[in-house]
């Protein structure tokens, strides 16, 4: 927790929406009753704030269009589009990153939260949603020497 808490902390600065990096509102120690003898925050437990995203991670839905895929068939939940702007959105998290010397480490689809953008309606008349991706779980980050030879 030290490692992501230490790594969003050099990152913050820019609005999340312009880099796609998870913003981290606040961070704090635990609190509870067992800590008055010994001084507060001293159980070692640290929480982090940051915001809530109901939608999910990208693993979280993909495992769910498969299980649905399975039991009928539907269509894909995302369409051309958005799958593009879900790889801008991952490129642009990795390129800020990269240009500020941290090394991610652990990107996968459940360290990428899904954030609704837009909604629109398709000729059809049902809703639409435009997702944008937000990379998270910096556990593993490490900064890393940008010099290159």
């Amino acid at each position: 927790a030290l490692r992501e808490i230490s790594i969003l902390r050099l990152l913050r600065g820019q609005p999340a929406q312009t880099h796609r990096i998870i913003h981290l509102h606040d961070v704090q120690s635990s609190w509870q009753d067992h800590d008055a003898e010994e001084g507060a925050g001293t159980s070692g437990c640290l929480g982090m704030a940051m915001p809530l995203f109901p939608a999910g991670s990208l693993g979280g839905i993909l495992e769910k269009q498969q299980q649905q895929q399975q039991q009928q068939s539907s269509s894909s939940f995302f369409n051309k589009a958005t799958k593009v702007q879900l790889a801008h959105d991952l490129l642009t998290a990795v390129n800020f990153l990269h240009v500020h010397g941290i090394a991610h480490r652990d990107i996968k689809s459940d360290n990428i939260l899904l954030q609704p953008a837009e909604w629109s309606t398709s000729n059809s008349g049902d809703p639409k949603i435009r997702w944008r991706a937000v990379l998270t779980d910096f556990s593993l980050a490490k900064p890393v020497n940008t010099i290159i030879f």
